[in-house]
């Protein structure tokens, strides 16, 4: 009863034909000094119907079982088939336990007798009613969300149940696969037969070790056949629960399509190639200027890039600022003042008009001569056409967008398999402790039973010795010590696993928000505590996370989603640091997460107590696709992005400190 907080006034629909019994129940109502009733009288169900449809807000229905209009268990289920919500407390003067059993295994909350009705009794009755449908309602929600964070990615769910050798598979599972749900059966061979021949071993074999050795997740990416027979690219998740004995039970994993990603990466690879050999193959030309003179001298390769002859060819500054584009000129005027006024280094692109007409792109590169009066007097370089090499990195621009937003929905999909746990987790013991309270309540009715007919026999002045030694017999049955403490502590512990869905439903619905293309003020620190929640499955078996976040850092103008995107590569990626140092140990590392406001910036700090980067490979760490896991685990691309989302899109900055041993700290300032 503590759980229910007591309204001002509870609302009761009284369904009762007997005035007799309807004055006697109100009169125990009047009498519950700390609970004001408003109760409303209702003499055949008809009436019932009526006056709840025209009183939503009733809190509980006290229901007389046998009505004018109807009778029994079918006035039970009319009234909850009308309103579903409302816990109904069955009023029964029949003692037909048969029809009390049923009335509490289908759709009533409690039940009284007509005789046993005190104002105490009838106060714990609906009070515990209204719980038991509170309790109820948070069940089905937490099922309904459950079902929400399986439907709601783009992922497939597997299930495992290893001792049964039985797999569940999500809808989506099969619709990736490009099946109907259910359409074949779902068993460990049916399932590897659905990946390409090549890679069974090592699916196998990899799964095997992780049941094993206890890893943290099983990761891969494998080739997986489709209903018409074509083979798309996976990754493939999994995570195993154990017994108290080691022995695996579970599994329960996910499958990402990452076929386009594949093809994008293959795509961008090729985008690469061809940017060094545009590099190559480009030539460069000469030039020369004779600052005091004005005379300006081309090389015949400068002359043909643009397609001009000797005769054309005009020899003078001038003739080089007429080619320049006309959106260029302020530009490139600046740049040469700049580096013959105060030194600066002379290295740029511009476009130029070729004699056809149109413009192309040129990287040009220069270094001047001072007399020794400080004056410029001449100035030389090279220029190199690099059209070709502005369209690839304008495509590779493109499939980089692509790529970003692909791998976007890999880590959700990534997650996905974590959360999922996550969510099993309480759901199991929620169930649990539901069946324990079913299982609780029947034995407390026994022995209730036994003390009505005590309390029978005292009225009756009729002997009860011999039903002492069964009262006792039975609560010694039941364990009633064991259950008036472990039941309130169970209702505890559900409402606990019933929050804890609560909140990992909501942090991956604002972590998984597609946000907005043009940035906007965010709370830093919410969107970290987000990110942290999501992949907490991730980090948790290694590591314990720390967040030191300053509450005082005012809102930041950023794209939320692709700043998260950044925290959540590097928390994963610190977990798999930690992971290497810790191994198998039950040690854990430690993760954390600092926010601040420097100068005008923010400030995030993310450090890990992981094995470090080795100091000869630490300016390579932001290249895309390097990295130094090993093959399966990573693509090389989750630092390229975050640098990508922080350097390139906020103008700030991210610094890798690393000491090999020791750990490794990102700092980022936006």
């Amino acid at each position: 009863m503590d759980d229910f907080v007591i309204p001002g006034t509870i609302k009761v629909v009284h369904v009762e034909d007997n005035a007799t019994d309807a004055v006697y129940v109100r009169g125990a109502l009047e009498n519950i000094a700390d609970i004001k009733f408003n109760v409303l009288l209702a003499t055949s169900l008809a009436q019932a119907e009526e006056m709840l449809r025209h009183n939503r807000d009733t809190d509980v229905i006290l229901l007389d079982m046998t009505l004018p209009d109807s009778d029994g268990l079918n006035t039970l289920d009319q009234l909850r088939q009308g309103f579903p919500d409302k816990p109904i407390v069955m009023i029964t003067g029949t003692g037909d336990e048969q029809i009390i059993l049923q009335g509490l295994q289908g759709n009533a909350q409690d039940y009284i007798g007509k005789d046993e009705i005190s104002p105490k009794l009838l106060k714990r009755v609906i009070i515990t009613a209204i719980n038991r449908a509170r309790a109820h309602r948070e069940l089905v929600l937490s099922r309904q969300r459950f079902q929400l964070a399986v439907t709601g990615t783009f992922d497939g769910i597997w299930d495992w149940f290893i001792s049964k050798n039985k797999f569940w598979l999500s809808d989506q599972f099969y619709n990736l696969l490009g099946y109907e749900a259910g359409e074949f059966e779902a068993t460990l061979n049916d399932w590897k037969e659905c990946f390409h021949q090549d890679d069974r071993k090592s699916l196998l074999r990899g799964i095997k070790r992780h049941l094993q050795e206890k890893d943290i997740a099983y990761h891969a990416e494998h080739r997986m056949r489709t209903k018409d027979g074509e083979y798309r690219w996976f990754l493939v998740r999994g995570q195993a629960v154990w017994n108290h004995k080691g022995d695996p039970v579970r599994m329960v994993g996910s499958i990402s399509d990452i076929h386009d990603r594949k093809r994008m990466e293959e795509e961008l690879t090729l985008s690469e190639e061809r940017y060094f050999l545009a590099v190559r193959g480009a030539g460069v030309g000469l030039w020369d200027w004779d600052i005091k003179s004005g005379e300006l001298y081309w090389s015949d390769k400068y002359k043909r890039m643009l397609g001009i002859t000797h005769r054309t060819f005009r020899p003078e500054y001038v003739f080089f600022e007429e080619r320049l584009h006309p959106e260029d000129r302020m530009r490139v005027k600046y740049a040469l003042e700049a580096h013959l006024n105060d030194g600066e280094h002379y290295d740029m692109q511009y476009r130029l008009r070729h004699e056809d007409g149109r413009y192309i792109w040129v990287h040009a590169r220069g270094q001047a001569d001072w007399d020794d009066d400080g004056t410029p007097s001449r100035m030389a370089g090279s220029v190199a056409d690099i059209t070709e090499l502005k369209q690839a990195e304008d495509e590779k621009k493109i499939i980089e967008v692509q790529l970003r937003h692909s791998q976007k929905l890999e880590a959700i999909g990534q997650l996905a398999a974590g959360i999922a746990h996550e969510i099993n987790t309480p759901s199991q013991f929620v169930g649990d402790n539901t069946r324990f309270f079913q299982d609780s309540f029947k034995d407390v009715t026994s022995l209730l039973q036994l003390y009505r007919q005590l309390l029978d026999k005292l009225e009756s002045n009729v002997p009860v010795t011999e039903l002492v030694p069964q009262i006792k017999e039975k609560i010694e049955e039941i364990d009633l010590d064991y259950l008036l403490e472990e039941v309130p502590a169970a209702a505890q512990q559900t409402l606990d696993g019933v929050g804890r869905i609560r909140d990992i439903v909501k942090a991956m619905k604002e972590f998984s928000h597609p946000g907005s293309a043009h940035k906007e003020l965010s709370d830093i620190n919410k969107n970290i505590q987000n990110t942290v929640t999501v992949s907490r499955n991730e980090w948790k078996y290694v590591a314990d996370l720390e967040t030191d976040l300053d509450p005082e850092l005012p809102q930041v103008q950023c794209l939320p989603n692709e700043l998260n995107q950044v925290v959540l590569n590097m928390i994963v990626n610190a977990a798999h640091a930690i992971k290497d140092v810790v191994g198998e140990s039950g040690e854990k590392g430690v993760i954390t997460i600092r926010t601040r406001a420097f100068e005008d910036q923010c400030e995030i700090t993310i450090e890990d107590t992981g094995k470090g980067i080795p100091k000869e490979i630490q300016d390579r760490v932001f290249d895309p696709f390097f990295t130094t896991k090993e093959v399966g685990k990573g693509t090389g691309q989750g630092l390229a992005i975050a640098y990508s989302v922080v350097v390139d899109k906020h103008y700030g900055t991210v610094k890798l400190e690393s000491e090999p041993g020791k750990g490794t700290r990102f700092v980022i300032h936006i």
